[in-house]
């Protein structure tokens, strides 16, 4: 945390030195990666023909999922929690065409930290991630002879390594009596292990031209592919958002937002449906600077509740239940004191049900509903 602090305290003071701007820093989580100017320019009016901004925060939110932090605390043995100890950088990229109306978005999200592979899971093991052959090198000990080979079975890094996203948009917006409409394609890639993050979506949104006082925005997104034969597909994710401006003076404005997201189908082997998260955001702008402070609430948590969010570490029992909203702690699955205790419980005289239900009441937690995410940017256009 005072790590954290420090890092932003440092960009702060490196950025301050700025020129001041209009527009302020630009939000994964609206569905549109910047706020757009309330009227469109006309063919001949002068505007910016790039725009470049960067943030940094502790973790990334889209759609209620987490891109960095949840990854962190499985490679680093740690529960999950409220508030991720995670650094992201955050660049954007706007390309204003000729075209009025037509716009291409370029998203960066870069982790600063827990990018390396790291052992985890203090196994012996043949490959990376494979199966525990600790046992083979404790008989040899037991025995004083080597039955292995140390060159192939030896401690080895997983591959659990935080990696990039990368986020393209293709947008186009027009004017209309009752608002602002917009359209386009959303495609979102990346190589995090174990299963790449890969999917493209067609996107629609309404800005209304009524109730200019709360800045309302809605928001769909369309899912069109289908990688892994669809196991991570959802169908559609629609959201609301309500913000407002309040101009303290020239130079600070405050925006309190409010957005909420409702996921139609969060995948197709559990078809579930209902709100992915009520995000509540408090956002201060000090000329082209903004620092900004979100609670991202999941209410149904059960849409997250399988192994696709949370996967299934090895070595452990099973998470079967996919009703309970709880999850696999990762602190409680891997080193001595975690395996003597799982140990002791399976060594203990009671039937099967019993000693998996106190293994499970051991090795789990509940899933998370309440995240926080800081945030510290800045804003230019060229």
């Amino acid at each position: 945390m005072n790590q954290l602090i420090h890092s932003l305290l440092i960009l702060f003071v490196f950025y301050s030195s700025l020129s001041a701007q209009d527009k302020q820093t630009p939000d994964l989580q609206s569905g549109i990666p910047e706020d757009n100017p309330k009227n469109l320019p006309k063919a001949n009016d002068k505007k910016p023909e790039f725009g470049f901004s960067q943030s940094v925060a502790n973790d990334v939110y889209v759609l209620g999922n987490s891109l960095f932090g949840e990854k962190l605390s499985r490679r680093n043995n740690e529960s999950y929690n409220s508030f991720s100890q995670g650094l992201v950088l955050g660049t954007f990229v706007n390309f204003f065409t000729p075209i009025p109306g037509f716009r291409l978005n370029l998203i960066m999200a870069n982790p600063l930290i827990g990018r390396s592979n790291t052992d985890n899971d203090f196994f012996y093991q043949s490959s990376s991630g494979g199966t525990d052959e600790t046992n083979k090198v404790l008989q040899s000990i037991q025995s004083g002879q080597l039955t292995f080979d140390p060159n192939q079975i030896k401690p080895r890094k997983e591959k659990n390594g935080l990696r990039d996203y990368f986020i393209g948009q293709i947008l186009y917006e027009w004017n209309t009596s009752i608002g602002q409409f917009f359209t386009g394609f959303l495609i979102v890639n990346s190589a995090n292990y174990p299963t790449n993050a890969s999917l493209f979506n067609y996107t629609v949104g309404w800005k209304p031209g009524f109730l200019e006082y709360l800045r309302p925005e809605l928001v769909s997104n369309y899912r069109i592919s289908s990688e892994s034969n669809g196991l991570n597909q959802g169908n559609s994710h629609h959201r609301a958002t309500l913000s407002h401006e309040y101009e303290l003076n020239k130079d600070f404005k405050f925006i309190p937002s409010i957005q909420v997201g409702y996921q139609y189908f969060n995948n197709n082997t559990d078809r579930r449906s209902g709100v992915t998260d009520i995000t509540a955001k408090l956002q201060l702008n000090f000329r082209e600077m903004n620092v900004s402070v979100s609670d991202v609430y999941r209410p149904d948590i059960y849409l997250f509740d399988n192994d696709r969010v949370y996967p299934k570490p090895s070595g452990i029992q099973a998470d079967t239940n996919a009703d309970d909203g709880k999850v696999t702690d990762p602190s409680k699955i891997h080193g001595t004191a975690n395996q003597t205790v799982a140990s002791a419980i399976q060594s203990l005289p009671w039937d099967t049900n019993s000693k998996n239900y106190l293994l499970n009441t051991y090795q789990q937690q509940h899933i998370t509903k309440h995240h926080f995410v800081i945030n510290l940017g800045y804003v230019t256009k060229f």
